[in-house]
């Protein structure tokens, strides 16, 4: 497979000679990257932070069932607050 691979200076039939890059475009790849991988972290952090949120929300209705299952079973006295 080795032996078969064309060389690095091997064009197509039809595909124009492209030049190398330029240091602005160079420039501009670089800031494009980096502004994907800022807007990746900010989208990781909400994602984070809303998984978050629904993980305590889920803590939390799990906590209030198991204490009106505990009322209903007589481990638990009733509140006096009418909550």
């Amino acid at each position: 497979m080795e032996s078969n691979a064309p060389s690095a200076s091997f064009r197509p039939a039809g595909e124009k000679e492209v030049p190398p890059p330029d240091q602005r475009s160079l420039e501009a790849f670089k800031a494009m990257i980096e502004e994907a991988m800022e807007l990746n972290k900010a989208k990781n952090k909400a994602t984070k932070a809303k998984k978050n949120e629904q993980r305590m929300l889920k803590q939390q209705n799990m906590g209030k069932q198991l204490k009106r299952t505990q009322r209903y079973l007589g481990l638990r006295p009733k509140r006096d607050d009418g909550k």
